[in-house]
């Protein structure tokens, strides 16, 4: 009888262990897909950062472009005011000329 209660509790010893390894399956399940997860949002944010920072490379060179181009249009807008000037200038002198000959 000794005999017979060493067997059921070890028989109680099983069943507890079995369900502590089904518990601990389902456990190791849920992790591996939570990990499974991580790793895909980790890889999509890895190629979005990428693409940001692509992104941003080109657009600090289109905006040094941009300075570039505009710093050209500046100068060739005082070229072409300075131009204008002068040949106001030079039409004036043209006019006043004119005036002169045919007050003679």
């Amino acid at each position: 009888t000794e005999l017979k209660s060493d067997v059921t509790e070890l028989k109680s010893d099983v069943t507890e262990l079995k369900f502590d390894v089904i518990e601990l399956k389902s456990d190791v399940s849920e992790l591996k897909s939570d990990v499974s997860e991580l790793k895909s949002d980790v890889s999509e944010l890895k190629s979005d950062v990428s693409e940001l920072k692509s992104d941003v490379t080109e657009l600090k060179s289109d905006v040094t472009e941009l300075k570039a181009d505009v710093s050209e249009l500046k100068s060739d807008m005082r070229e072409v005011k300075s131009d204008v000037s002068e040949l106001k200038s030079d039409m004036s002198e043209v006019k006043t000329m004119l005036i002169t000959l045919l007050n003679q």
